[in-house]
Formats: structure tokens, C-alpha cells, sequence
């Protein structure tokens, strides 16, 4: 696997080789009819606004997409095996983004999932913690045996041992979420000058139609890294409110379980 700086080195050397040919390689329409490449822009940004967010601007570049460039590249003629090996790993890696950006927006939906159910989880959980105040802490059973009591005992110390192991838990995750919450402004205003960068390398390639072979693969890696950070983007803007929102469920499942410890 080729490195960032690799990439974009064999990127421009790719360019420099590639581009005398005059070989342009067209893109797949999404249906009949369409003649608009997929990751070019639908309406080109205004110079200085604040953006909006990948998919609002640009369509999506699909894995089918990327692979039928990987065929149109395979009938490029003129290409040595090093530029054809630099390009290849170029489309691996934008493969590899659109994955990485399909596990961030299940991420986002688990989120999202859990801001929603909020509500109701503390409602079970409210519930739950006043049966545990009503109900007798231990009950033996009438003429218990020996070997039946040291059995119950055993039963009873391996018990509070994951009971105190799941306390701990709930404690660390309390500290990992504040933790989290304090670098969340950070994170989320890098990743916003990171899509306005690569939108800047984007803007400067030619459209997909009128590309060849080395500034298609770099138009196809740049627009599927944006789909990645645009699925970051959401997801760590969901994250916060995700744990405002879940506070008093974390916090009645911590006191739960002291009260199995009390």
C-alpha cells in the first residue's frame, strides 16, 4: 500500500506522462440519459461562503463508480506499470475512504439511535432502580446445606465481582465522554478546514469528463476522501448531543449498580 506522499507523488508524475496522451476516460451515468458525472458539482460553491455540507455539493461517488474507472483504466493505453500500479492504489484508497465513510454514518445512526430512545431507556431504568429499593437484598433457603450455602457464597462473591468490574465501567465511561465532549469544538472545526482544503484540490482538477487517466484517479481519491470527512463531520456532530442527551441514563445505570454493591 502506497503512502499519502507516495500517492501524491506518483500522482503528479502520472499527470506529467499521462496527460500528453490525450486520452479522456468518461464516467458511468447513474441512470438512462444522465450525462453528469456523479462527483462533479451540482452547483459550484460560491468564492469565500462557508460551504455546505459534501453531499449537498457534490454527488456521491459510489463503489461501482470507482470500479468502472479501474476497467476504463485497464484500456488505457501508454501507461507504463508504475503509473498503472500508482493509479491502482490511488483507487484503492479511495475505496477504502467510501468504506471508512460507510462505517462513520452507521456510527452517526447509532447516535442519532440513541438520542432518540434516550427518553424511554430512562424511564425503564427509573423504574428498574425503584424495584431494586423495595426488594430484600438476600433471601436463604430454609434448611440450605452446607456445601448448598458455600455454593450460594461463591455464586454471590463471583456476582459482585462483575458487578463492581461493570461499576468501574460506568464510572470510565463518565470520564471518557467529559474527555471527549472538550475535544469535539477542536476536532469538528479540523475537519471543516480539511473539506474546505480538499474542495480547494478539487477545484482546481477538471471535470470528470474532460480528465485523463492520473487527474481522474486524483479526482476520484479527493471527492472520496470529502464523502469520508463529510461522514465525520456529522457523526461528531451528533456525539456531543448523544451524550447530553443519554447523561441521566448513564447516570441512573451507574447508581444501579452501587446500589447492587450497598
Amino acid at each position: 500500500m502506497f503512502s499519502a506522499k507516495c500517492l501524491y507523488s506518483a500522482w503528479a508524475a502520472a499527470l506529467a506522462r499521462a496527460g500528453c496522451l490525450g486520452l479522456i476516460l468518461g464516467c458511468c451515468a447513474v441512470a438512462a440519459g444522465q450525462t453528469t458525472p456523479l462527483d462533479d458539482p451540482v452547483v459550484p460553491p460560491a468564492p469565500g461562503t462557508d460551504l455546505l455540507p459534501v453531499e449537498v455539493a457534490y454527488r456521491e461517488l459510489t463503489p461501482e463508480l470507482i470500479a468502472e474507472r479501474r476497467r476504463q483504466l485497464e484500456a488505457v493505453e501508454g501507461l507504463d506499470e508504475a503509473q498503472r500500479t500508482a493509479l491502482a492504489a490511488t483507487y484503492d484508497l479511495a475505496e477504502a475512504n467510501l468504506a471508512s465513510a460507510a462505517e462513520l454514518a452507521k456510527q452517526s445512526e447509532q447516535y442519532k439511535s440513541r438520542i432518540d430512545s434516550a427518553a424511554a431507556a430512562v424511564a425503564d431504568l427509573e423504574l428498574q432502580f425503584s424495584a431494586a429499593l423495595a426488594s430484600e437484598r438476600i433471601s436463604l433457603p430454609d434448611g440450605a446445606t452446607t456445601a448448598e450455602l458455600e455454593s450460594l457464597l461463591s455464586k454471590n462473591q463471583a456476582e459482585l465481582e462483575e458487578t463492581r468490574a461493570s461499576l468501574a465501567k460506568l464510572e470510565g465511561e463518565q470520564q471518557r465522554r467529559n474527555a471527549r465532549k472538550a475535544e469535539l469544538p477542536r476536532a469538528i472545526a479540523t475537519l471543516k478546514r480539511e473539506i474546505a482544503d480538499q474542495r480547494n484540490q478539487l477545484a482546481v482538477l477538471p471535470p470528470s469528463a474532460s480528465a485523463d487517466a492520473a487527474q481522474l484517479a486524483r479526482r476520484t481519491a479527493i471527492v472520496s476522501e470529502l464523502q469520508k470527512l463529510a461522514a465525520r463531520l456529522e457523526a461528531e456532530e451528533r456525539e456531543g448531543p448523544a451524550y447530553d442527551a443519554t447523561a441521566r441514563q448513564l447516570e441512573l445505570q451507574r447508581d444501579l449498580t452501587a446500589r447492587q454493591l450497598a
